[in-house]
This record gives C-alpha cells, sequence and structure tokens, in this order.
C-alpha cells in the first residue's frame, strides 16, 4: 500500500477528534453556536465542524480526498471483474451521509 500521510494523521487522532466532534454537536443540540465577531455584529461561525476538526489536527481534507481516490483507483485496478467497490467522498461524509446507496 502507498504511503499516505492525511490518513496516517487521520488514524492517530481519531478518538480524540471524534470525542471533540461529539462535544461540539452536544453544543449544538443546546442551543450553543460558535461565532465570530463581523465589525460590531456577532454572526454565526459557518465551517462545518469536520472541516474546522481537520484544520486543528492539522489533517488537509483535500490531500486526504486525494490519497482516497489513488486508494480506489488501487483497489479497481486489483478488482477482477464486476463492479469496482464504492465509498463515500469527502463531500458526503461533509454532507452527513453515513452509508453508500
Amino acid at each position: 500500500m502507498a504511503f499516505r500521510p492525511e490518513h496516517d494523521k487521520l488514524d492517530k487522532i481519531k478518538d480524540l477528534s471524534q470525542s471533540t466532534g461529539e462535544f461540539l454537536d452536544w453544543l449544538q443540540e443546546q442551543g450553543i453556536h460558535l461565532g465570530e465577531w463581523k465589525g460590531s455584529i456577532m454572526e454565526p461561525y459557518r465551517e462545518s465542524v469536520v472541516s474546522l476538526l481537520a484544520r486543528f489536527h492539522g489533517v488537509n481534507l483535500d490531500v486526504l480526498n486525494r490519497e482516497k481516490n489513488e486508494a480506489l483507483r488501487e483497489l479497481e485496478q486489483l478488482h477482477s471483474g464486476g463492479d469496482p467497490p464504492r465509498f463515500l467522498t469527502v463531500d458526503e461524509i461533509l454532507a452527513g451521509e453515513t452509508s453508500i446507496t
């Protein structure tokens, strides 16, 4: 298998990132939202939890997606006959998809 540094980073921080993400989701359920000042007005912070966590942990989602696509191409080359396996894209995950249809 090829060297995939972003996936290696993700593997090392997944437990911490998962619990932090759950905490941020819980805050939203409690009506507590992140905000940022725009001049004298507080506006909701629009970055997704996934994107925030990736930035915090130094994981580049674009590189992660490229690594995943590269791994999929490798699997497709190894796959003999039939349809290749399907995995969720980063965009689908960010959109809240949890299963392959």
